[in-house]
């Protein structure tokens, strides 16, 4: 019998890929995460609403990225201070080539640099994503981006080839089974 871990039993992949993070450009720590975690499901639990749409994955916690990064890494007085962008918040969708120019372009840049952002993961000749999941990038290797993620599961997603990803539906296929949602991506490096 296995035991349980991140990923089987809660839902807060996005909450792990900004401590992922932290952990990249910050060093953070076991006892800062645990502290972050804690005050962040402390934060959600003061809003009944919120609290039920996040234990019923009835959200995309992109709202929840924004919360701990903005608290923990952008406001003034901030603990793990950073620089932030979200490239795609427009609502035209890039191609896959420029969400990947754009990561690649980004992570050459420095050592204390990473991105987080929400995927999707399909099985061939099915409609619905079988999984939805937030992830860090730790490096670009190759034409591979290896991801810095929570989850211990022998299938989980580990890295990202340059030609396995799509930004919409349509680009899917030819091998691209996972859909890099490009408005979530955040282009982050501490300071």
């Amino acid at each position: 019998m296995q035991p349980f871990y991140q990923g089987q039993l809660d839902v807060f992949c996005a909450l792990y890929a900004v401590l992922n993070a932290l952990q990249l450009t910050h060093g953070l720590g076991m006892g800062q995460a645990r502290r972050i975690f804690t005050e962040t499901l402390e934060d959600i639990a003061r809003d009944a609403s919120l609290l039920h749409v996040t234990l019923h994955n009835e959200t995309d916690y992109a709202w929840l990225v924004e919360q701990v990064l903005t608290r923990y890494g952008l406001c003034l007085d901030a603990p793990f201070p950073m620089t932030a962008t979200r490239p795609f918040s427009s609502p035209t969708t890039p191609t896959p080539r420029l969400l990947w120019g754009t990561l690649c372009g980004w992570l050459a840049g420095g050592p204390r640099r990473t991105a987080v952002f929400r995927f999707h993961r399909y099985l061939p000749f099915r409609g619905d994503p079988l999984i939805r999941h937030w992830s860090t990038v730790r490096e670009l290797e190759n034409d591979t981006l290896v991801l810095h993620d929570s989850s211990h599961e022998p299938n989980a997603v580990f890295s990202i080839h340059r030609d396995g990803f799509g930004t919409t539906r349509e680009s899917m296929g030819d091998g691209r089974l996972l859909l890099i949602e490009a408005p979530t991506v955040w282009l982050l490096e501490g300071r």
